[in-house]
Parts: structure tokens; C-alpha cells; sequence
């Protein structure tokens, strides 16, 4: 358990170099740092990116600009700019992300080019066509809602009347049946 104003003094000494102070700080503040690298699968980068952030922001951080810099402030100060770091980074992330799989969407359609057992669509609507065929009404319904429009399994449930375990093995074969024809 922190004591009242123990962060401070941790904070101070660890401004002035002192590894052991820096380490309880770290170690303080583990438990956030593991929750947001739970929350992007696990990441060992992110995390140690907010650990090297953390001690970016021990060293830099200004206490006499702090409004009132006791141990609740702080933890929120600290807390705070390391959910700002997850955010940026997350984003980050996700920028390479879509242009790793623009690249693959490329390779993709270039394939698909050569590839004549491939169907092409000269538009929205061919493709559009060619799903209404290849799959059952409701097939189609679960698709157009869960996927196109993005309602959850349970709203469609509702509407077609049927449990949500319905709903979901039907969505399933209908997306079964897609990728084989694809």
C-alpha cells in the first residue's frame, strides 16, 4: 500500500537518478502497464514502450506546476498520460496495420487477375448479386445485418425469431459458403 506522500519523494529521487526509486515507481505502475498491453493481444513492444514513456515522464515531470502535487494527483497525472501513450501508440499501430493490408489487398487483386477461377466484379452490385445467389434467404438476411450493417446476433435474433445460437450458426455457414465460393 503507498504511504501519503511517498510518491512524491519516489518522484524526486528518481529525478535525481536514483534507480531503486525509479524501479518502485516502475513497479507501481506495472499493473496498468499490463493492462494495456492485455488490451493490444499481449504486446511485449507496447509495454515497453509505456515503461520507457513512464520514465520519460518521471524525468520530466514538473512538480511545482502541479495545482497540488500530493499521491492522488499524481497516480491520476501518471495514469492518465500513460493511457494517452497506449492511445497514440495503438493508433500508431493501426496505421501499419491498414498498410500491411492494403498491400495484401493488392497481391490479392493482382491474383485475382491471372487467377480465372476467381469471379470478378465490375461492381457493388454484380457482387452484391452474386452473394443473393449463392446463398439461402436467410443466409442472406444474417449476412446483410450482422456484417453489412453491423447489428449484433441478438437484435437479429429478435427480428427473425429465432435464438441467438441460430442466428450465429447461420451467419457461419453463409460465411462457410462465401469463402468457398471465393
Amino acid at each position: 500500500m503507498l504511504q501519503l506522500g511517498k510518491l512524491e519523494d519516489l518522484i524526486k529521487k528518481a529525478k535525481n537518478y536514483d534507480d531503486v526509486a525509479m524501479l518502485e515507481i516502475v513497479d507501481m505502475f506495472q499493473p496498468v502497464v499490463r493492462k494495456y498491453s492485455r488490451m493490444m493481444n499481449h504486446d511485449e513492444d507496447i509495454a515497453s514502450e509505456l515503461v520507457l514513456a513512464l520514465i520519460e515522464l518521471v524525468h520530466n515531470i514538473r512538480l511545482d506546476k502541479l495545482d497540488a502535487p500530493n499521491d492522488y494527483v499524481l497516480i491520476s497525472y501518471i495514469g492518465r498520460s500513460l493511457y494517452h501513450k497506449y492511445i497514440y501508440v495503438s493508433q500508431k499501430r493501426c496505421a501499419v496495420v491498414n498498410c500491411e493490408a492494403s498491400y495484401e489487398d493488392d497481391a490479392e487483386l493482382e491474383r485475382a487477375s491471372y487467377d480465372p477461377t476467381i469471379p470478378k466484379f465490375s461492381n457493388d452490385i454484380e457482387m452484391m448479386d452474386f452473394l443473393r445467389r449463392e446463398l439461402t434467404n436467410k443466409e442472406w438476411f444474417c449476412v446483410q445485418l450482422i456484417v453489412l450493417q453491423g447489428h449484433t446476433a441478438t437484435e437479429v435474433s429478435e427480428k427473425l425469431g429465432i435464438t441467438k445460437q441460430a442466428v450465429n450458426q447461420c451467419k457461419n455457414r453463409a460465411l462457410k459458403k462465401l469463402r468457398n465460393c471465393l
